[in-house]
């Protein structure tokens, strides 16, 4: 009689620390095919060697696996560099030399975009005048290679009274190389340090510096040790979790600053740590745009001070800087935003026309509608075509597809119907609804389409179906929601570039407006809502200008 042995397996977790990916993108392999699962946890080891010989870096799904090979040989050579040539490297060619071996694959997981030089300037310049001198303690707890501890060197800051931390030993050293080239002084001060652990868990932080400035890690991986500090029913994001670093690091009445990414000013999921940010004092809002090759979010700055808000605090300006646009904004407008949503990139006066309109009756979409995602295959070269055949049978369309003026699809695309193996995929009898009406997700204005055809689209579209009558015509919600005066509401609360179902779902539908209508008529409803519209797309209420 014959024993079976068993089968070799590997840990999904050491597959995903291998090819520095995401659990969720290891189990997208297993779901299409492409490795074997044993169990929940494990995966066949030769359909995993297999897979590692032939696929990665075949297929475009797999390539950014690939990329920590290259990674690995790079960030050596850069270790070997800095051991030959020490202190006398040119520590600023070094910076850039590491930043741009970090992958980015290892960027986007670990969350790691250092802060350009220009950005680290323009900050300190817009820190009070009288709150810098020699005995200013300043301290960058993810300092990375070093930017914003030169730049405090550069606002005034004596050299024995900046900290850095970081818990990459590498950067580490390269600041350190750095801070010595600038000042002559070796600081102590600047350590590799998991700033989180032995700062806030242990909740024991070094000293309270005067100003704490840092552009943390961004997204979700970083922190998952962590997540316990943070209150349940809070985002678990290393944003969150360092801000809650940051105002235990800065003294009573000190100065804080913040780099992040768009999504922490106006996602409904940050709104808990903006409202926590709403009880100190903001000074500035600055908006950098898109300073990251390769990622679509805007960098956006927040400059506050750790002082308790007072009634009177409300009433005071914070100024709002973005495209070479300066403004005031009186603390108290985001504090009545939906979601405290700092939506600073509107004028005092956008911000009253806001309000205005919001003050009147309306309905949302929340808990009236079915949404579905579109398709995510997992793999558009195996099962998207541009040209119809026997296997590749369904027309399939795309965000780009979507137009005001329908559905226009220029380069017609067909889908292979295996719907299992997709990575993604909505139940089938929301695709195939009467009607359902389709956004693009990845875009920075509304576009809005009816589809009454049952027509599949892929991932960068998105929709709903009504399923309580709200008394409004689809077509006619279609207009509306594509509108000039419905594009203006939406980019003056959410200013992104993702089309999300949350903020979908909080947006006003007048129903008093629409439910009368037969032909939408975008003049007809600036009327109504007692607003003009501006030469720039902007609106502002009529009297103004009576």
């Amino acid at each position: 009689m014959m024993l079976s042995l068993p089968i070799a397996s590997v840990q999904l977790t050491e597959v995903a620390q291998e090819l520095s990916v995401s659990l969720a993108t290891v189990r997208n392999w297993i779901k299409t095919g492409k490795i074997v699962a044993l169990s929940s946890s494990t995966i066949d080891a030769t359909s995993y060697v297999d897979f590692k010989k032939n696929t990665i870096g075949t297929q475009k799904l797999n390539k950014r696996a690939n990329k920590t090979q290259t990674q690995v040989a790079q960030q050596l050579s850069l270790v070997t560099h800095l051991a030959i040539e020490s202190i006398s490297a040119n520590g600023d060619e070094l910076s850039l030399l590491y930043e741009q071996s970090l992958s980015n694959t290892i960027q986007n997981v670990k969350g790691i975009y250092y802060t350009p030089l220009h950005i680290v300037a323009d900050m300190f310049t817009h820190l009070p005048v009288d709150s810098i001198n020699a005995y200013t303690t300043f301290c960058d707890p993810c300092c990375g290679t070093g930017n914003f501890l030169l730049g405090a060197v550069d606002a005034g800051i004596s050299p024995g009274k900046i900290s850095g931390f970081d818990i990459d030993p590498q950067a580490i050293q390269i600041a350190q190389n750095r801070f010595f080239q600038k000042t002559g002084y070796f600081s102590p001060n600047i350590q590799c340090v998991d700033s989180v652990k032995a700062y806030l868990l242990k909740n024991t932080p070094p000293q309270n510096y005067d100003i704490v400035m840092t552009n943390p890690p961004w997204g979700k991986n970083p922190i998952k040790p962590y997540t316990t500090l943070l209150p349940s029913k809070i985002l678990p994001d290393a944003c969150i979790l360092f801000t809650e670093l940051c105002l235990s690091l800065v003294k009573q009445e000190g100065l804080l600053g913040l780099l992040l990414p768009d999504a922490y000013f106006n996602i409904a999921s940050f709104q808990s740590i903006r409202t926590r940010l709403l009880t100190k004092k903001l000074l500035v809002l600055l908006d950098y745009g898109k300073p990251f090759k390769g990622l679509q979010a805007r960098a956006e700055a927040i400059i506050l001070q750790n002082k308790a808000l007072q009634k009177a605090t409300l009433e005071e300006t914070v100024t709002c800087i973005w495209e070479k646009q300066k403004t005031n904004r009186k603390q108290q407008s985001f504090l009545e935003q939906p979601e405290h949503i700092f939506n600073f990139h509107i004028t005092q006066q956008e911000e009253d026309a806001l309000q205005h309109v919001l003050s009147k009756p309306y309905e949302t979409l929340k808990n009236k509608a079915a949404w579905g995602m579109g398709i995510v295959t997992g793999d558009n070269q195996q099962y998207v075509s541009s040209i119809q055949t026997e296997d590749y049978t369904i027309p399939v369309y795309k965000g780009a597809d979507i137009k005001q003026q329908g559905l226009i699809a220029l380069n017609q695309q067909f889908l292979k119907p295996q719907f299992q193996q997709f990575q993604q995929v909505a139940p089938l009898h929301l695709y195939q609804a009467p009607k359902k009406i389709v956004y693009r997700f990845i875009s920075d204005s509304l576009r809005f389409a009816l589809d009454d055809q049952q027509r599949f689209f892929l991932n960068s579209a998105n929709f709903f179906i009504l399923e309580k009558n709200l008394g409004i015509k689809d077509a006619i919600l279609v207009h509306y929601l594509n509108s000039r005066f419905m594009n203006w509401v939406f980019k003056s609360l959410y200013r992104t570039h993702k089309v999300l179902r949350k903020d979908l779902e909080q947006l006003p539908l007048f129903l008093d407006f629409l439910t009368d209508c037969t032909v939408f008529d975008e003049q007809a409803l600036h009327h109504y809502l007692d607003i003009t519209e501006q030469p720039d797309g902007t609106f502002r209420l009529k009297r103004t200008y009576s």
